[in-house]
């Protein structure tokens, strides 16, 4: 996606569902010409890190393929990935991983959940790239019935929206003082664009304008 950044995206379905996955350059290195070259051929994959306790099936797979690499996840949630991982090989905690970020890229867990989501930023030179994993998807359909139904009933949405019904039921736990760190992030480092564990990336920046006060709205905190 972007050359000087070495920031990688690659989507895949599970069912009617799909995701992505995102690959970081952490260190010197030529930009492969294809995304549809395989992950190996980037460079040697030395870490692997679940965003969430959700995104868990595929890190088996990886530790397969890449043996030499570590895996991580959030504090909270490393019993969680570790029933899934490789016997033998559990997961780190992500801090271990964030001591190791080069310059320019950011990892992080928000603070006032219960339910960890990373959070990243990486720095460009037009400005700060998103990247958000269950909080904000970017869906560019629901999909086919039953799974249009249930995702309606969720309130997803085509389009640039807050995961509403996963920040209060699942993520959050002190809604107020969510939505004030996450207005206060977007004023930290204003996105110019986003890429998103669910839907296509976002690479202008008018679209999150609005995502502190949609945030709120979505949390059903009151706006001060």
């Amino acid at each position: 996606m972007d050359a000087t950044l070495r920031l990688y995206r690659a989507t895949y379905w599970f069912g009617q569902g799909s995701a992505s996955s995102v690959a970081i350059g952490m260190g010197p290195g030529e930009v492969a010409p294809s995304l549809l070259n395989a992950l190996a051929e980037l460079g040697t994959v030395t870490s692997l890190l679940a965003p969430n306790g959700n995104h868990r099936l595929g890190v088996r797979g990886g530790q397969e393929r890449f043996p030499e690499a570590v895996l991580y996840a959030p504090e909270l949630m490393l019993d969680r990935v570790g029933a899934k991982a490789v016997r033998g090989r559990p997961p780190r905690p992500m801090a271990e991983l964030v001591e190791r970020l080069p310059a320019g890229v950011e990892l992080l867990v928000p603070p006032h959940v219960k339910r960890p989501d990373v959070v990243g930023h990486f720095a460009t030179p037009a400005g700060g790239l998103w990247y958000l994993n269950d909080l904000v998807v970017n869906l560019d359909s629901l999909g086919k019935p039953p799974l249009s139904w249930l995702l309606g009933f969720l309130d997803f949405r085509v389009g640039l929206a807050v995961n509403g019904f996963g920040c209060r039921n699942v993520v959050v736990q002190d809604r107020p003082a969510f939505a004030r760190w996450f207005a206060e992030e977007l004023e930290r480092v204003p996105p110019i664009g986003a890429v998103f564990g669910h839907g296509e990336p976002v690479l202008q920046p008018e679209p999150f304008r609005g995502l502190a006060a949609e945030m709120r709205a979505a949390l059903r905190v009151p706006a001060s």
